[in-house]
């Protein structure tokens, strides 16, 4: 399979996903945008250092956690999640799970996370095994286990002191 082969097919799977990431972290959805870009362009100039270790999806999505943790630094702004404002707005949802509105209220509450919180409730939102989030964070598979149990309770707070505004 040549390089440009392999890599259109990783592109079209890790799209989505790295969408959403980098949508959480941008200030707007230009930026969003500039990251994702960035974040592709990386594998595909790093694509001959792929060392099929992990999967390709757990590889990419660790280069766009680098891309958006960097802007994060350089922007020094506090980030702030755009999705509920984007028309477009492109989060997974299930009709039977809860409304649009809702979703877009938990991806607005996400964005008030820490990065690194943000990142790791990502990556459970995306249904990534603990096995891979680990790969990707470097983190403990039983330290995420704790991490996500704090995440999830300070979320739920942030949610419903929102939900009272």
């Amino acid at each position: 399979m040549s390089k440009s082969v392999s890599f259109e097919k990783a592109y079209q799977e890790c799209y989505p996903s790295i969408r959403r990431l980098c949508r959480s972290y941008a200030a707007d959805p230009e930026e969003a945008e500039d990251l994702i870009q960035e974040t592709f362009i990386s594998a595909w100039e790093n694509w001959h250092r792929f060392r099929q270790e992990s999967r390709v999806s757990t590889w990419i999505y660790r280069i766009a956690v680098n891309v958006c943790l960097t802007y994060l630094r350089k922007s020094r702004k506090k980030p702030v999640s755009r999705l509920e404002n984007s028309p477009e707005s492109e989060v997974i949802s299930n009709p039977e799970d809860g409304t649009e509105e809702q979703i877009q209220h938990l991806y607005h509450c996400i964005g008030q996370l820490r990065p690194a919180d943000r990142i790791l409730i990502t990556l459970v939102l995306e249904e990534l095994p603990y096995l891979e989030i680990s790969a990707i964070t470097g983190i403990k598979e039983n330290t995420i286990a704790v991490r996500i149990h704090r995440i999830k309770k300070e979320l739920t707070e942030i949610y419903q002191r929102h939900e009272r505004i």
